[in-house]
């Protein structure tokens, strides 16, 4: 008799929410921690802001703009690092200078989805802007980040300067958006239940657990 396929689990989410990041680690740990849950999960894009120029904007009077309070971004920030601390992040707000959109990252994990590198290029993503304090919406630096994980720096430059994808990405935003899906971290088992916000690994377990 041969053993059930494993169910699917969609991680709708934006390369630049730090709270996505946090969330992929306690997936990670809510799997590890039940080895009896047979899950694969794919990472599905989503936009925070798809409004901004493909050049991005600067970083830091971006994020002024949308949190005026500054006791309360920096409380914010404390309250991600500390977060991040919990399960190996090392959040690095002040090295970031752009805050990109992200629509060609999200083509680039798209490709690397399809070679069996999607969480490789999820973490670098996530590291290169938020550790690292890279501009991801820079066409150069994907580039770098592909070839780091094994991927063709080459012809992934090559699609990167066309559209490949770009309309496949954004209909997919438009779709999540569509179902309800209006804050990231959202998981999706099955495409029919789902639960959103970067849950402590044993509630995400008890969740997978409990899905009928």
């Amino acid at each position: 008799m041969s053993e059930a396929p494993p169910r699917e689990i969609d991680m709708v989410s934006d390369i630049v929410c730090p709270w996505c990041w946090v969330g992929l680690r306690n997936l990670i740990l809510a799997l590890q921690q039940s080895p009896e849950l047979a899950f694969s999960v794919t990472f599905r894009p989503f936009f925070l802001d798809g409004t901004l120029p493909e050049t991005g904007a600067d970083y830091h009077a971006y994020m002024a703009a949308k949190f005026p309070n500054p006791e309360q971004r920096k409380a914010g920030l404390l309250a991600l690092e500390q977060a991040g601390k919990a399960v190996g992040i090392d959040f690095r707000f002040d090295k970031i200078k752009r805050r990109p959109h992200t629509g060609n990252a999200h083509r680039l994990l798209l490709w690397a989805l399809g070679q069996n590198k999607g969480l490789a290029a999820k973490e670098a993503l996530f590291s290169a802007f938020f550790t690292e304090g890279l501009d991801i919406g820079d066409r150069q630096v994907l580039v770098q980040i592909a070839s780091n994980i094994g991927m063709d720096g080459a012809l992934v430059k090559d699609l990167l300067e066309g559209t490949q994808d770009k309309a496949k990405v954004e209909a997919e935003v438009k779709g999540f958006q569509e179902m309800g899906v209006s804050g990231v971290p959202t998981f999706i088992v099955d495409r029919k239940t789902g639960v959103s916000g970067a849950l402590p690994p044993d509630d995400l377990a008890k969740f997978l657990t409990q899905i009928g």
